[in-house]
């Protein structure tokens, strides 16, 4: 066993990227249902909600792909996922898709 083991961090960071999928889903429900203008929001103010969420996922997405490298580099144990790693940029369409932005 070489070096620090980041397992813990890479399952929080996931959490944190699930909790940001489930409020874009959320997001999304309410700008599909017509509920902006129930709760008082005004259409640009939606697209900067949704546009912040992506900004948040990409920078997670980069956040852990970053925190991947230096572990592998410093010799850490990580978890072994398959497929590789993720692309921010995969991930900025995948939340773009969701929120209907792209």
């Amino acid at each position: 066993m070489a070096g620090k083991d980041l397992r813990k961090e890479q399952v929080e960071l996931l959490r944190i990227e699930k909790d940001i999928k489930k409020l874009a889903t959320k997001v999304a429900a309410l700008s599909s249902a017509g509920a902006v203008t129930s709760l008082g929001l005004a259409h640009a103010e939606m697209v900067d909600l949704k546009t912040a969420i992506v900004d948040v996922a990409e920078k997670t997405s980069k956040l852990h792909q970053h925190a991947e490298q230096v572990a592998v580099d410093k010799g850490m144990r990580i978890m072994e996922a398959t497929g590789g790693q993720k692309d921010p940029h995969m991930v900025v369409e995948t939340f773009k898709s969701i929120l209907g932005l792209g």
